[in-house]
């Protein structure tokens, strides 16, 4: 089990983004995290993309599937990895889409892993250890 301490009052807590449409995955996701991190929540691909330029993430979650054909998590991926700034920016895809080739696709895309749902707490824990400390 993955235990991460919560941030000591000296040392400033993560920043981390976390973009997903489905309420009831923002409530879970929000849940898991909110003791180690400071999670900022937005539900659409614009959305994202104005709070990373106003705020310094340190990680992103991102749902592949926003209800917008026309800018899922891949349109705000390439809009990242466009930009220098966000160039190296861990990106994890938070998706149902993991049968088949699906994986391989969102990591030659640019993300940085890729998470299942429904989404498990020690994975999510996991991935925040790994990339914020």
């Amino acid at each position: 089990m993955i235990v991460l301490s919560q941030p000591e009052p000296t040392r400033k807590a993560p920043r981390i983004l976390v973009v997903d449409d489905n309420p009831i995955n923002v409530i879970v996701v929000k849940k898991y995290i909110e003791d180690v991190c400071v999670p900022d929540i937005v539900n659409s691909g614009p959305r994202a993309l104005e709070m990373l330029a106003k705020h310094d993430y340190q990680l992103v979650f991102m749902d592949i599937n926003l209800g917008d054909d026309d800018f899922t998590g891949v349109h705000v991926l390439e809009q990242l990895r466009g930009n220098p700034q966000w160039q190296h920016l861990p990106v994890v895809a938070i998706t149902a889409y993991v049968a088949g080739d699906a994986q391989k696709r969102f990591l030659e895309q640019g993300f940085t892993e890729i998470l299942s749902k429904p989404i498990n707490r020690e994975q999510l824990l996991q991935v925040i250890a790994k990339y914020v400390g």
